[in-house]
């Protein structure tokens, strides 16, 4: 017999939202989280600078509007607490089991049996019926090779594992990649650092950044008359779903933001070598698109340096490129971004005889709108394959895959069966559908398993209509 009905591996925005449902319903459930605390990438982010990407507004709970933000896009210690007041506010803490890894999981035939490991190194078996993964797409970073960086004499740390301890005043600080990360935290280092050195490995488009704090009249407004934060939201909602119309169809419509994207590379960079480097070579959509006001100034300072040569090595003191160079550093951060589904790959998750999560990733995954994968019983993903949105918020997509999750697990309950899942002829024509879209779209190869490549709402009116039948229930 099962332990609990479901077990939720993840504790971030996606498995709160399925603890928070399961609670509502009633169902019992336990959320396994690796680290010592919820928030997912918002408890391991913590460098300065850190923002969301998304309105705050939309990048929230529809369920939970909070009217306190402070800024249009929140910084990330206001999302953790946000997360954090959710989960004691739906009574969810109780069932959260922090420190606890989920190595792999066995189907048996009635449920997932789950192998865990505590921060102690014991070793415990937990069985559910039915098996939520809510891991997050980023959720381990990507630590790149470079020969020699184990013998660097100074600190060296991914943005996902800032440690505020290490010295940044006065220092020679190396950051390695230009993505969001970066786009954030160089800002936040000109001002103390002696020298930055940035590595490029090759340049992202960056577009101006809407990005105003909030006053407290405004604030008290939404406090008190919800109906304005839920118009203010609803625009947003519209604002990102008009943009995502040139990454998802019409690429095309990509060029003007192109042009603003050089226009004000023009305007903030006056250096004409240094506006070279910058310049990308690929269209936009195909790689990573960065908003900010003030990562372009920074770039520009007097104390920063942006080198595109290729790193060939680390030394004890210094980074070492393909020209030659050497550039002396105390200081390394590997701003290098995320293992695409990286953290579920490093489950093992199997069913009777069939592949594992790790294997069915390692090329174009055929599943059930990014929920479901044929042949794994009783299992669920939430945030899984083609359910990233870049354009926009995130949230709307994990509240419908929720939604999809709960409906099945109430018609089971119903039928008084132990076993679901969704039917394999099903999940093919799926799988042509999101390639054919794919190959229409703005989004660079390797989007082949990640995004989701239409509209938002589109995502939600199919996997909240989804029919179960869809599914085989015994």
């Amino acid at each position: 017999m099962a332990d609990v009905d479901v077990v939720v591996v993840g504790a971030g925005f996606a498995g709160l939202g399925m603890a928070i449902a399961l609670q509502q319903a009633g169902r019992s459930y336990v959320v396994l989280e690796r680290a010592g605390d919820l928030g997912g990438v918002w408890r391991d982010n913590r460098y300065p600078g850190v923002t969301a990407d998304s309105p705050a507004h939309l990048y929230s709970y529809s369920f939970e509007p909070n009217p306190l933000w402070s800024r249009a896009h929140a910084p990330g210690d206001e999302i953790q607490d946000y997360l954090a007041y959710c989960a004691e506010h739906y009574g969810v803490l109780p069932q959260l089991r922090f420190n606890t890894t989920v190595q792999a999981a066995r189907f048996t035939g009635e449920g997932w049996e789950c192998s865990i490991v505590t921060d102690e190194g014991e070793i415990e078996q937990l069985t559910g019926q039915h098996l939520v993964l809510a891991v997050g797409t980023y959720g381990d970073p990507r630590l790149p090779h470079l020969p020699g960086l184990e013998s660097f004499e100074g600190a060296v740390m991914h943005t996902s594992s800032w440690d505020p301890a290490v010295p940044i005043v006065g220092e020679h600080i190396a950051v390695i990649g230009t993505g969001c990360a970066a786009s954030q935290l160089i800002p936040q280092l000109v001002g103390d650092a002696a020298e930055v050195t940035v590595f490029q490995q090759h340049a992202s488009w960056v577009l101006p950044h809407l990005d105003p704090g909030y006053a407290d009249g405004l604030a008290n407004a939404y406090e008190h008359r919800p109906w304005l934060m839920k118009a203010h939201r609803l625009k947003l909602r519209a604002t990102a779903e008009a943009s995502g119309v040139g990454y998802t169809t019409r690429p095309s419509l990509l060029r003007a933001q192109e042009k603003l994207a050089a226009t004000y590379l023009a305007r903030s960079v006056t250096d004409p070598a240094l506006r070279a480097t910058l310049t990308p070579t690929d269209r936009l959509g195909e790689s990573t698109v960065v908003h900010s006001n003030d990562y372009l100034p920074a770039l520009a300072a007097a104390n920063v340096s942006v080198v595109s040569s290729s790193i060939e090595s680390v030394t004890g003191t210094a980074v070492l490129t393909s020209d030659g160079q050497q550039h002396p550093c105390d200081v390394i951060v590997l701003a290098t971004g995320f293992e695409t589904y990286g953290a579920l790959r490093l489950i093992d998750v199997r069913a009777a005889g069939g592949a594992g999560l790790a294997e069915r990733f390692a090329g174009p995954v055929s599943s059930y709108f990014g929920v479901a994968l044929p042949d794994l019983p009783n299992l669920f993903l939430l945030g899984g394959p083609n359910t990233q949105v870049p354009w926009t918020s995130v949230i709307p997509v994990y509240e419908a895959q929720i939604d999809l999750v709960t409906r099945v697990l109430t018609e089971a309950h119903r039928r008084h069966v132990n076993t679901v899942q969704v039917r394999p002829q099903v999940v093919p024509a799926l799988r042509t559908e999101l390639d054919r879209r794919l190959e229409r779209s703005a989004f660079g190869p390797d989007a082949v398993n990640r995004v989701w490549p239409s509209s938002v709402a589109e995502y939600e009116r199919r996997v909240r209509k989804a029919n179960l039948v869809d599914f085989q229930f015994s």
